[in-house]
């Protein structure tokens, strides 16, 4: 797997209820730097790992099935709070 991306098992129920998925450089472009968190299936969390170390896919892809899926917020809105500290 990719050695910057990290899954979680924050929650007693993982399997239904699903995992964190930590990724240590899911900024875009100038923004290398930034730490993301956002939450998968159980069966998928392995996938996205594989898929960053192969650039098949990118934070943003992870973001948006987090809002379908598990309803994360919307990756495109910027977040007051998350602006200054730099946590996704």
């Amino acid at each position: 797997m990719d050695p910057l991306y990290f899954i979680v098992a924050d929650q007693e129920d993982w399997k239904t209820r699903g995992l964190l998925a930590v990724y240590l450089e899911a900024g875009l472009d100038d923004e290398d730097d930034r730490i993301g968190v956002g939450r998968c299936g159980f069966d998928m969390a392995d996938t996205w790992g594989v898929n960053f170390s192969v650039a098949n896919e990118d934070w943003m892809d992870l973001k948006e099935a987090e809002q379908h899926e598990w309803g994360g917020d919307n990756p495109y809105e910027e977040d007051e709070k998350t602006k200054d500290d730099g946590v996704e």
